[in-house]
């Protein structure tokens, strides 16, 4: 299974250690998960690693800023400077 966390470790200067855990927690399930895709769902497949159905819930009613985050995971891991 693909490990996300070393990827999404360059948010954590940025962003809180809760956000960034939970969204590493979601991706993985949402990778795991065929057909419909819900909250209930990735609280199964999340294994029990801090996923419950109410962390879910609090990670998507939280506000993240997306721009950032997407500004940021691009720099560290997609940018070369050297190219044009």
């Amino acid at each position: 299974m693909l490990k996300l966390m070393p990827y999404l470790e360059c948010l954590s200067q940025n962003f809180p250690k809760k956000i960034v855990r939970l969204l590493g927690t979601v991706s993985q399930s949402m990778l795991c998960c065929k057909g419909r895709i819900t909250m209930l769902g990735l609280s199964r497949w999340s294994g029990g690693k801090g996923g419950s159905y109410r962390s879910i819930q609090r990670f998507y009613g939280s506000t993240v800023n997306w721009l950032q985050l997407n500004w940021l995971f691009f720099k560290k891991h997609r940018l070369k400077k050297d190219e044009v």
